[in-house]
């Protein structure tokens, strides 16, 4: 015979069947944890390696050549389509064209390479916050926005998944 209990909860009567509604629950929990695992290991399973050292390279005026001109010119091409290729969905829906990026691209690097003292810490908040700039960037700033926010260590995901591990354990 199944053991049935009743409670409340904010006035309102709850009627389970405990051994079946314990082992559903378990189930569906499971279920759903090992869909949202599965979903955020296939995310962030293509940014491992080649794409964040391409994001690096890009966001990082420090990597860049200095003193000559062609090199600089054709610096980061590369790295640009692998990082378009990448975020190319996200990119076309906030209104971005590879074509516009690459444009704007040798524009940004002369720019930011006549800067006197370039402070990574502050470069990118800094032409975010000049409207002339922002605006003459538009597109490569959608790139950049999206790069410095990408996790440049899986620490943060991993304390994730471990969070996530120990309440589908629970």
């Amino acid at each position: 015979m199944q053991e049935v209990a009743d409670s409340k909860y904010k006035d309102i009567e709850l009627n389970h069947d405990t051994d079946n509604s314990r082992d559903q629950f378990q189930k569906t929990k499971d279920h759903r944890l090992d869909t949202v695992i599965g979903q955020i290991t296939t995310c962030f399973k293509s940014l491992e390696g080649e794409v964040l050292k391409a994001a690096a390279i890009l966001t990082d005026p420090k990597e860049w050549p200095k003193n000559d001109p062609e090199e600089l010119a054709s610096f980061g091409n590369k790295e640009l389509q692998m990082v378009w290729d990448h975020f190319e969905k996200i990119l076309e829906d906030k209104g971005s064209s590879l074509e516009d990026i690459q444009l704007e691209w040798p524009q940004l690097k002369v720019f930011v390479s006549r800067l006197p003292c370039v402070q990574l810490s502050t470069l990118w908040q800094d032409i975010f916050n000049d409207d002339k700039q922002k605006q003459r960037f538009s597109n490569f700033l959608h790139l950049v926005e999206l790069m410095i926010v990408l996790p440049m260590a899986t620490a943060s995901l991993e304390c994730g998944f471990s969070a996530i591990k120990r309440i589908k354990s629970d």
